[in-house]
This record gives structure tokens, C-alpha cells and sequence, in this order.
């Protein structure tokens, strides 16, 4: 609803799951935003309410979206999907726009058991000459963080971009190792500053396909001294063998991945494809997904896929639970 000066806006996702071969199932309205915003001048704005901040550039993966982390994610979603249909915080905000610059300050309640309010400045500009959108982003909260986005384009065909965050703790426990290298426990490791870092390049041939690439440096993920420390004591059956495997399930397990996508394959009418891998370079195990989108019209789609992962018994997509998965998901938008 929008008034001369000030605009509501609510925004609800229907959400109705369920598993085959078992009594779980899902029904749910999420209210995703719901929030006042007030034009103080043309260039100068309020709001108040339950609002998605959404940040990144990278496609893959997107390490300086603080509001968002540690959110449930349905990576089956197609990407815009994935990154829009995710609630909102409770939330004040004050927004600015230059001319070739915006500002944004933000002041969000705790997230989740946390006791500490979040706070978030973030920096947009257009450097016009250079033809690259930078975003410097300072955030507060249990874990203070630091995050840039860099996107350039090169010709008419080609993006490149990097997204970096640099955040105050590991956000899983330090392993402690034997002298003989098990693992016999954890430690906390609050104090350090760990870098999360994607690098990627994009381009879209004259048919409209997109080709993109990405490096992932992820320093929360397990060094090869502690990954060794895992395999050595699940194999040898010494040190702690209940905590090592607790420790496989956690995601991002290693440090270095690459991804690589080719997406909006034109299919027949209204339908493209999309082909994913990502392989860690650590242990060389590998996830791939195959899916078609279908816009049905302009309020249906479809989206099928198959996801395949794979790799040897103790890396990170190998020890995954579910070896391959099929997905089919309907969305009518209103």
C-alpha cells in the first residue's frame, strides 16, 4: 500500500512440504516482510518493521550476507528464488542516495539465542569510469564482521566479481589432535579473524546462456592437519571416533571448491536448463545438479532436477547421507 510519502509493504510465502515414504509434512504461511517505510526528501528514507536484507554478488555462494546466515536455505530453488524467499529481520533503517552513492544504516533485534542487538553500515557506489559497483559493508553482532562486493563489467558479454567477508570467530569448534594426530576434542576459537572469499567471472554467449565460474576460499572449513586428525581416527578407531564423525556432517567441511554452472539452456518454449558442479579441491569429491525451469505462464513454473553427489567415503560430498535426490517444485506467484 502506498501513500503520497510513505509505503506498507507485505510480503507472505505460502509453504506446503512433504516427504515421501514418511509422515513428515509441512503447511505454513511465513511472513517474510511486513514494514513501514517513510520519504523524509527525495533522496533520504526511513522504515520500521520486518524487512530482507539481502547482499552479495557472487552466485554460488555469498559469504557477506550477514543478516542471512545461518537461515534455513532450500538450495533446490533456482538462485533468485533461493536468495529472495528467505524472513526477514525486525528491524529500523535509514537509507540514503547520492548521486553516485548510497548509504544504508541499519538496527536489528538479536538473532535466534544470541543476547547482542545487530547493527550494519553499508556503502554502495558506481565507479562509473572503471564501469564497477563496490558495496563495503560493517557489521555488528556476537561475531563483528567486515564484508566488499566488487562488480565490473568487461565488454558486452563479460562479469567479473569477488565477494569477501572478514568475521571475528570460527564458526565451528577448533579440533585438538593427539600427539599421534586423532582427534581427541574441541576448542573454541572466538578470537581470530577468518576470511570467506568467492572470486567468479560470468558470461552469456548470444544465445543467452551463462557460463560462470567461481573460486571458494573458505578458512572456517578443516585444514588438511585437521582433516587428517578426522579420517585417522575414524579409520584407526582411536582418539574419539563418536565426535570425528559428528564432525563430517558439518557443512562446508573443507576450504577450497570450485563452481562452475551452465545455466538458461533454451530448451523448448519457456523452459532452459541448468547444469552445476562444484568440486572440492581438497579431497576431490564432487556435486552435481541437472534441473529445467518451465514458466508455465506468468503466475506457474516448474522446476525439476536431479542432484548427484559423490567422492570417497570420508570427503565432504561423499560422506554426505544422500548419495542422489530428485526434486520437483511447483510455485504460483500472487
Amino acid at each position: 500500500m502506498k501513500l503520497e510519502r510513505d509505503l506498507l509493504t507485505l510480503q507472505l510465502r505460502p509453504l506446503q512440504a512433504w516427504q515421501i515414504n514418511s509422515d513428515v509434512s509441512e503447511t505454513n504461511i511465513h511472513v517474510d516482510e511486513l514494514f513501514w517505510e517513510h520519504q523524509f526528501s527525495p533522496v533520504s528514507f526511513v522504515f520500521l518493521g520486518k524487512r530482507k536484507i539481502v547482499n552479495g554478488v557472487a552466485t554460488g555462494r555469498n559469504p557477506s550476507d550477514f543478516f542471512n546466515q545461518g537461515k534455513t536455505e532450500d538450495r533446490t530453488l533456482a538462485d533468485q528464488d533461493r536468495r529472495a524467499e528467505k524472513e526477514g529481520d525486525e528491524m529500523a533503517g535509514w537509507s540514503y542516495f547520492g548521486s553516485s552513492y548510497s548509504l544504508q544504516s541499519l538496527l536489528a533485534t538479536p538473532f535466534r539465542n544470541s543476547q547482542r542487538i545487530r547493527a550494519m553500515l553499508q556503502l554502495n557506489s558506481n565507479w562509473n569510469a572503471l564501469a564497477t559497483d563496490v558495496s563495503l559493508i560493517a557489521y555488528y553482532a556476537d561475531r563483528p564482521a567486515l564484508g566488499v562486493n566488487l562488480s565490473a563489467v568487461l565488454g558486452e558479454k563479460t562479469i567479473v566479481y569477488a565477494e569477501a567477508a572478514m568475521r571475528k570467530g570460527r564458526d565451528r569448534q577448533s579440533l585438538v589432535l593427539s600427539a599421534n594426530g586423532t582427534v581427541t576434542g574441541t576448542m573454541d576459537d572466538s578470537k581470530r579473524w577468518i576470511a570467506d572469499i568467492v572470486i567468479g567471472r560470468q558470461y552469456t554467449t548470444d544465445r543467452g546462456i551463462t557460463l560462470t565460474t567461481e573460486y571458494w576460499r573458505n578458512d572456517n572449513g578443516f585444514s588438511n592437519q585437521e582433516y587428517a586428525g578426522i579420517t585417522h581416527t575414524l579409520t584407526s578407531d582411536t582418539g574419539n571416533p563418536r565426535l570425528a564423525g559428528s564432525l563430517l556432517s558439518t557443512p562446508g567441511l573443507r576450504r577450497n571448491s570450485v563452481f562452475i554452472r551452465i545455466g538458461d539452456i533454451p530448451l523448448l518454449e519457456a523452459q532452459k536448463g541448468e547444469i552445476t558442479w562444484i568440486r572440492n579441491l581438497d579431497d576431490a569429491s564432487n556435486y552435481i545438479r541437472c534441473a529445467i525451469s518451465w514458466d508455465i505462464n506468468q503466475i506457474d513454473s516448474l522446476r525439476l532436477g536431479f542432484d548427484k553427489l559423490s567422492g570417497a567415503r570420508l570427503s565432504e560430498y561423499g560422506a554426505s547421507k544422500i548419495n542422489n535426490r530428485f526434486f520437483l517444485i511447483y510455485k504460483r506467484n500472487y
